[in-house]
């Protein structure tokens, strides 16, 4: 993504997709990262759907569809921060299938991290219970200018 360090809403461009806004955030991890979900509110109910749910402003999720397209062509990076601790989880080849293949993780590549358990699993739907219930915002940033250092 060419937004750098900024943080706010933009619009791209996805391989076979119209255009789209995505929430940019160039200051919790670093430049170039776009947010996938975000839970502002704990009580808020996450639907797994293949499109756009909620508000940049609040509560959303980019949608199953989106993070699919936006995968399939590039190898990406995936944090998942759990809100209201210091754990986190790190993955440097996150990709998922698209509506055929139910959206199911194809390729997660080496964990990093602090958070000690499994978020998501390859082979295993991608927006699972976890990550509906849980207060979590989840980032990716495509691999050729990730700032994750092996």
């Amino acid at each position: 993504m060419p937004f750098g360090k900024s943080t706010g809403v933009h619009q791209i461009i996805i391989q076979g997709s119209i255009p789209i806004d995505v929430l940019c955030d160039g200051q919790t991890v670093g430049p170039g990262w776009t947010v996938i979900q975000q839970r502002v509110h704990e009580n808020a109910i996450f639907i797994r759907n293949a499109d756009f749910y909620g508000s940049f402003h609040g509560d959303f999720f980019l949608g199953l569809e989106n993070i699919y397209l936006l995968t399939k062509e590039e190898q990406y990076a995936l944090i998942i921060y759990i809100n209201g601790t210091e754990q986190y989880a790190e993955y440097d080849n996150f990709s998922i299938s698209g509506a055929g293949g139910k959206y199911t993780v194809k390729s997660l590549g080496k964990s990093l991290g602090t958070y000690s358990g499994q978020l998501v699993e390859k082979g295993k739907e991608f927006f699972n219970n976890f990550l509906q219930e849980r207060s979590v915002k989840m980032l990716i940033h495509p691999m050729r200018s990730s700032t994750i250092t092996t």
